[in-house]
């Protein structure tokens, strides 16, 4: 299956493995090595994940230290309070002395800049289902089909990191507007998964949510980490599919929002097949 057949599975959640996306992620593009060694001189994470809000990157980068027995830690705030850090302040803030395996979405426009000043940096990437990220972000921030990007409400205090979802848009639901982000940073990361010479692993946030210690270990696995015991995971900001958090969204949702945002899904997974 060539690259785009690959984007667009990735976009319809297909996963071929039962664990990650495709059974080819983790392995090297042009016989390259799949991974730099890590070097014990160096003060970079082990391991970095990336993934859209609310697609259960905080859950998945605990599970992974706990199974790995490293040191996790969620989002830094230095990522989307400067925009321009040098090499040195990036080292900064990429220091392991903050932990071992390093989860924060926003960093994906510094991805590049970590993969060169940390090139035995791994990565790793959260796929959730487009629906069911933006119901999620929804109920975060409580909105509902007829919210607006002008019209939250007030009293809501939105993470300053991601105010990038809601800048002016001319959708009539900011709902919309949340899922044109997800499939703009879905490219994005495309775009920087073409810089690497390996396959980043994915992992599907529904298997993790039916089967977290199997899928936590086969992604520990895949980015060759010491150590990828099978335990018990438990997570305090998680749960599983079917409670009341996973709803179905046609009772939630008007037909009307939810064809449009079906809609925009379909022609995305159209581009990456071409």
């Amino acid at each position: 299956e060539d690259n785009g057949g690959k984007e667009a599975s990735l976009l319809r959640g297909e996963y071929s493995s039962g664990v990650l996306i495709t059974d080819e992620r983790a392995v090297s593009k042009d016989n390259q090595p799949q991974f730099k060694p890590f070097s014990s001189n160096s003060t970079c994470p082990l391991v970095f994940g990336l993934g859209h809000q609310k697609s259960g990157t905080t859950a998945i980068v605990f599970a992974l230290g706990h199974i790995a027995n490293l040191t996790a830690r969620n989002d830094i705030k230095s990522f989307w309070m400067e925009r321009s850090m040098n090499d040195s302040q990036l080292l900064n803030v990429l220091h392991r002395k903050h932990g071992f395996i390093r989860k924060e979405g926003h960093a994906l426009v510094y991805a590049r800049n970590i993969s060169r000043v940390c090139p035995e940096t791994r990565f790793y990437y959260v796929k959730r289902d487009m629906l069911q990220t933006v119901r999620s972000v929804a109920d975060r921030l409580q909105m509902n089909a007829n919210s607006t990007c002008t019209n939250l409400p007030r009293q809501l205090k939105i993470p300053s990191g991601w105010k990038s979802l809601f800048k002016e848009s001319n959708d009539t639901s900011c709902l919309i507007r949340v899922a044109r982000h997800y499939l703009h940073y879905h490219r994005r990361f495309k775009e920087f998964e073409r810089t690497l010479p390996y396959y980043v692993p994915f992992i599907d946030y529904q298997h993790f949510a039916l089967n977290q210690s199997e899928s936590v270990q086969q992604l520990c696995l895949s980015l060759d980490l010491e150590n990828c015991h099978q335990t018990v995971i438990e997570h305090k900001q998680y749960q599983k599919p079917g409670e009341n958090r996973e709803k179905q969204l046609s009772e939630i949702w008007p037909v009307s929002l939810l064809e449009e945002l079906e809609q925009l899904q379909a022609d995305e997974i159209q581009r990456a097949s071409s």
